[in-house]
């Protein structure tokens, strides 16, 4: 047979991928006041081209005796982080190694005057993905929560705590006009933003009172509640039909859009009774 012209996409598509990883930590204090601060950053490269992950973080702990009997305890963690995926390309007509695995070895996906050639069967051109395609995502959590412990007899312990957990997740995609052959929705372009909002407030209040009834024995009563609050909201857009220079859903010709609010509360109480003998 005639001789045919066979390319490997490995160099274009895979890399060396690096990380780094920066941390810094002071503590300190005296008998009254203790402090514990934190951050850290690390950025990791994805041995697939354009492709990372980068991640910041900060945390606070501070101990503080008030008085001989009150004691407050304040702690902050907030993390940062920011992905950029691709997709694999199994279940869809946009991922990288599905393009390329259903592609034959003879096809030349290198731009030509700037235009990135599409597969002659289905997807996209790989190539194209790493440049154009993208899939971003951004996470940010904080965590917090405040105690106080009250000590007003040696017999009894009053404990209160409040904390905060807020989560914001949003998941964006881009794939541009003409990126994917055929004439699927995708073939014109698709820009879509996926935000979830999740936030948990959380309370707790524990009584502990230990007492002798008579001789050796010890009580120890326990009391306490929990209320905890929860709200989610999700709001999903996507559009279709980009232009030719848009990236975000409003340069869509074709709509959806969707949005769900979910909120939950709950409320117990408990009660324990602990018996000892000496």
């Amino acid at each position: 047979g005639l001789p045919v012209a066979r390319f490997n996409y490995q160099d274009d598509i895979f890399k060396r991928a690096a990380g780094t990883e920066q941390n810094l930590t002071v503590e300190g204090g005296n008998e009254q006041t203790r402090y514990f601060l934190s951050a850290n950053a690390s950025a990791e490269d994805g041995i697939l081209k354009s492709t990372s992950s980068r991640r910041q973080g900060a945390r606070i702990n501070l101990l503080q005796t008030l008085n001989s009997k009150l004691v407050a305890n304040v702690t902050a963690n907030y993390v940062s982080t920011q992905n950029q995926f691709q997709a694999f390309g199994e279940q869809n007509d946009y991922g990288i190694m599905g393009s390329l695995f259903f592609a034959p070895t003879n096809v030349d996906f290198r731009p030509v005057n700037g235009i990135y050639p599409l597969p002659p069967a289905l997807g996209t051109n790989p190539l194209l993905a790493i440049d154009r395609i993208r899939n971003p995502q951004t996470v940010d959590r904080f965590i917090g929560s405040s105690k106080l412990t009250w000590t007003p007899v040696p017999q009894l312990v009053l404990d209160y705590t409040i904390g905060v957990d807020n989560t914001s997740f949003e998941q964006r995609q881009f794939i541009p006009r003409n990126a994917v052959l055929g004439t699927a929705p995708n073939a014109t372009g698709r820009s879509q933003s996926v935000f979830q909002g999740n936030r948990i407030v959380n309370q707790d209040g524990i009584g502990t009172y230990s007492w002798k009834p008579i001789g050796a024995f010890e009580m120890r009563t326990t009391g306490g509640f929990n209320y905890t609050s929860q709200k989610v909201r999700t709001t999903n857009a996507v559009a279709n039909g980009l232009a030719p220079v848009g990236e975000l859903v409003g340069a869509g010709s074709v709509f959806s859009a969707g949005q769900t609010e979910v909120e939950l509360r709950t409320l117990g109480f408990f009660g324990q009774q602990e018996l000892a003998a000496w």
